[in-house]
């Protein structure tokens, strides 16, 4: 793959603060969330700040940038982790953390054990700076059946996780989680 990959990374936010990212996320600027031009929706990305050596870990649940030279944009969140709100554009390094499903297709796992309903896999369905929205969340889930539990990593993120999902039944999954206006799932082996 093409990382770690260096290049200039700016941020945007207020004019796009509520509209549907090109995932079909909505954009909320106080997300760690970004733009890159390849990366499947989904995938962690640590960026880290050259100039100062100021890193942060963010999810790609868009599209672009569109500037040449540019090979990330992040969400104002982002870059206030980074310290570059005032510079606007800055030198990082992009290193992948962990790789999204593309466009919600996952790779098929072991083949043979699906039939046995063996091979399962963890969806992330979602990640929180405000643990509230999270635990909003897990009822909502519950609510429709799933067995939805929370994760509560370093980062200080709050994570939404279902546990356990037979890769035979994923496709079933991810688009009723569709139909809860749900779509950047990120498929975990774990």
């Amino acid at each position: 793959s093409l990382l770690p990959e260096s290049g200039l990374a700016s941020w945007y936010g207020p004019m796009f603060q509520g509209k549907p990212t090109a995932s079909g996320e909505i954009f909320d600027t106080n997300q760690l969330t970004a733009a890159h031009k390849t990366l499947p929706f989904g995938t962690h990305v640590k960026v880290i700040n050259i100039q100062n050596g100021k890193s942060v870990t963010v999810r790609i649940n868009d599209r672009g940038p569109f500037i040449d030279g540019r090979i990330i944009d992040l969400s104002r969140a982002a870059a206030e982790a980074l310290d570059m709100l005032s510079d606007g554009v800055i030198q990082v390094r992009l290193e992948i953390l962990e790789a999204g499903a593309t466009q919600g297709k996952p790779d098929a796992g072991p083949e043979k054990s699906s039939e046995s309903g063996k091979a399962t896999v963890t969806l992330q369905v979602s990640s929180f700076r405000n643990p509230e929205y999270a635990r909003e969340l897990r009822k909502k889930l519950s609510r429709e059946g799933f067995q939805a539990d929370l994760e509560f990593p370093p980062t200080g993120h709050t994570r939404v996780v279902v546990r356990a999902i037979a890769t035979a039944q994923l496709p079933l999954v991810l688009e009723k989680l569709k139909r809860l206006g749900i779509h950047d799932v990120l498929i975990r082996s774990r």
